[in-house]
């Protein structure tokens, strides 16, 4: 995920606004017991 979000195109807060999107929706995947953790978690 590191890798993925280091080669995004863009202003830092605009990554950090794509990454925090990404995140959140592999949040609510963890929640509901379709994936084991968030891989997102700590970019």
């Amino acid at each position: 995920m590191q890798e993925w979000a280091s080669a995004l195109p863009g202003a830092p807060a605009t990554v950090r606004k794509i990454v925090n999107v990404l995140s959140g929706a592999l949040r609510f995947a963890v929640e509901d017991g379709r994936l084991p953790s968030n891989p997102a978690q700590r970019l």
